[in-house]
């Protein structure tokens, strides 16, 4: 369908798609935890707009560091990392975490529990990332890194959704002075 159309009259194929499976929360079946965060909805555009393609709408751009007012300029606005991708390769890791010197404290968390199969032991990890991620806060600490780099067949990783947003949950109540419990 997709190239008789490309390649018969050089036209672009159209077409859609649908998604008739249930949601990771109705289903009976076992569910990846990144299915539970799925958006059941579709966005076409054609041509695709991707940011190889079309660099001038898209960007896949992120930057680290303290938010500002966006309304206003300021030269703190200027004191924050661009990172032009979402991957980042070994190297660019390693220079971000060698810029103390302009101001950038990074600690590394690692994200793994006991692989064996006692209950209780991913919630125990979870409890032991957030408090350590709480401690690199307290130690003036300003990037987080959370790596599942020492995982083997003793400790198993936590999924990186899992990890990331129980800190950033455990971190943000803190903040607000909400007590915490996984349970």
């Amino acid at each position: 369908m997709v190239l008789a159309s490309m390649g018969g009259n050089g036209q672009e194929a159209l077409g859609s798609m649908g998604a008739d499976t249930p949601l990771a929360v109705l289903s009976k079946q076992s569910q990846h935890i990144a299915n539970y965060f799925k958006q059941l909805f579709a966005q076409v555009s054609n041509p695709p707009i991707d940011p190889i393609r079309e660099r001038l709408v898209m960007s896949l751009f992120t930057r680290i560091g303290e938010g500002y007012n966006i309304l206003e300029e300021s030269p703190q606005h200027t004191r924050q990392i661009h990172i032009s991708q979402p991957v980042l390769l070994n190297e660019s890791l390693e220079k971000i975490q060698n810029m103390e010197s302009q101001g950038y404290r990074s600690e590394k968390l690692f994200a793994h529990f006991k692989a064996d199969h006692q209950p209780g032991r991913l919630l125990e990890a979870l409890d032991s990332l957030c408090k350590a991620a709480e401690e690199a806060i307290a130690a003036k600490k300003n990037i987080l890194i959370i790596s599942d780099r020492n995982s083997d067949e003793d400790w198993a990783p936590i999924p990186s959704l899992l990890a990331i947003g129980a800190v950033h949950h455990h971190l943000v109540k803190r903040k607000s002075g909400q007590r915490l419990d996984w349970s």
